[in-house]
């Protein structure tokens, strides 16, 4: 079970990642085009905390809730509670809101 956590925070800080990434790509070709000099990960990354707290939830809920899934599916199936995976979906479910609101703030930068 301890694995299986190592593995999902370590799958949901890759997906954040590759989430940042992306927004990064995106806001930064459209400063550029506002006539800003320069725009670095870390702008990005100030621009709105709250998009940024709700997909690491979101992401952790998602593959929180698999995880039970899987665990049910196999020989662990004690460890997986259908309490749990509904934890789960409510967390993810949470992170989306925030992530809403979050992106409203990325919005008007526009």
């Amino acid at each position: 079970m301890t694995r299986l956590i190592v593995w999902g925070a370590a799958a949901t800080a890759a997906e954040v990642a590759v989430f940042a990434a992306a927004v990064h790509a995106l806001l930064r070709y459209a400063m550029l085009e506002r006539g800003l000099p320069t725009w670095h990960v870390g702008d990005t990354l100030r621009t709105s905390p709250l998009l940024w707290t709700g997909a690491a939830l979101v992401a952790a809920g998602l593959n929180r809730a698999l995880a039970l899934l899987a665990l049910r599916a196999g020989r662990d199936a004690a460890d997986a509670s259908g309490g749990g995976v509904a934890a789960a979906a409510a967390m993810a479910l949470v992170g989306v809101t925030i992530g809403w609101f979050g992106l409203r703030a990325i919005g008007k930068l526009y």
